[in-house]
């Protein structure tokens, strides 16, 4: 069970108690990673990555050159002050660092690509909230087609690397919520299997003395093959040309295909990317 990261609370008690697992804590103050760091050795635990939710722009966080070892995730309103955030960029770029925004704020989207074309890997969030899905397609287009330095925008970047003509892709591990990969605990141990499911206080377990077996719990089973409950109930993600790059990831009614229309556009553009010869340019001899 030692292969799936934990995501859990800053909590020493309960750290101390995860020897010989890979950690992610979720904390909201970036004053906190180095400490986390010298717990987790402590505890004999390996720190997988830290989680922080910060109620404060990123170009407002001060970066530390101490943190270059540490994996980041950094999920932030916005990028803030351009002109701050410049001051910052060469420490950012040193950084493990991917930048979470979410995409229902249209200047975000403008963000991501900005911090791309700076060097500093970024993630857009897919929440509830209505997304404009023209922005987004250019933001998509860009990450995709732009053969220029810079650096990732997820999940873009990421279905790019894995795409398999003939294999499924799930990236809901970027954003720490594929129970085959991570699961979430609470203070006191318990298990849940998605961040929704913890928001919702709704655990598998009672402790961590159950972590050993929980590949055995018949929730985990379930929760690893949901995804087959597309094709048992014949949904619209079930008949979706573009479901092997999504797999469900949002939730369609019955009048809003935008997403599907853009994960096909997406697996166009991976496809035609990928199938480009790109020969050497010879420029005119003496």
């Amino acid at each position: 069970m030692n292969n799936v990261f934990l995501v859990c609370p800053d909590n020493e008690q309960l750290i101390n108690s995860l020897s010989g697992y890979s950690l992610v804590p979720v904390i909201t103050r970036v004053g906190r990673i180095a400490s986390l760091q010298r717990l987790a050795n402590k505890a004999n635990t390996h720190l997988h990555c830290v989680i922080i939710h910060s109620i404060r722009p990123l170009s407002s966080i001060i970066f530390n050159d101490e943190w270059r070892s540490i994996p980041i995730a950094l999920f932030v309103p916005g990028i803030g002050n351009i002109s701050s955030l410049m001051n910052q960029v060469e420490i950012m770029k040193n950084q493990n660092l991917r930048v979470y925004l979410s995409a229902n704020k249209d200047e975000n989207l403008t963000a991501a690509r900005i911090l791309s074309s700076l060097g500093v890997e970024t993630a857009i969030v897919f929440d509830q909230s209505p997304v404009n899905w023209n922005l987004l397609r250019d933001l998509a287009a860009y990450a995709i087609y732009n053969i220029t330095a810079h650096a990732d925008i997820a999940p873009f970047g990421y279905l790019k690397e894995r795409y398999n003509p003939v294999k499924q892709i799930n990236f809901e591990s970027l954003y720490f919520n594929d129970p085959e990969f991570y699961l979430h605990l609470d203070d006191a141990g318990r298990v849940a299997l998605t961040r929704e499911e913890y928001d919702r206080g709704e655990f598998i377990s009672r402790d961590v003395s159950e972590l050993a077996t929980i590949r055995d719990n018949i929730k985990y089973l379930r929760a690893i093959e949901k995804w087959r409950e597309h094709f048992l109930s014949f949904d619209k993600c079930a008949c979706c040309p573009a479901w092997k790059i999504c797999m469900g990831s949002f939730q369609v009614d019955e009048e809003d295909y935008n997403c599907r229309d853009f994960f096909l556009e997406i697996m166009d553009a991976i496809e035609t990317m990928l199938s480009r010869t790109v020969e050497k340019k010879i420029v005119w001899q003496p």
